[in-house]
């Protein structure tokens, strides 16, 4: 499968994003915090058409979802029964 080098992939769990990025490839693990949204958000941002697309965890994904609101970062926040 092919993945778009704009995308990144994220799994959110009570104290961790881990995060595939198409463009490099590699897998990464950051602490599900404010400022961890906030780096993803940056570097999201700084590519053309950057995209994020990750599981509706509850509460989980509020640090993400604040950060790529604030970026004005597109998102798919998917519900996990039906992905």
């Amino acid at each position: 499968m092919t993945i778009h080098p704009g995308i990144i992939g994220i799994d959110i769990s009570k104290h961790h994003f881990d995060i595939f990025d198409a463009a490099t490839g590699r897998p990464e693990r950051l602490t599900n915090s404010g400022e961890a949204a906030r780096l993803i958000a940056a570097r999201l941002g700084a590519r053309e058409n950057g995209f994020a697309i990750f599981e509706a965890t509850g509460q989980y994904d509020r640090y993400l979802r604040t950060a790529l609101d604030a970026a004005g970062i597109a998102y798919a926040r998917v519900n996990p029964s039906r992905a």
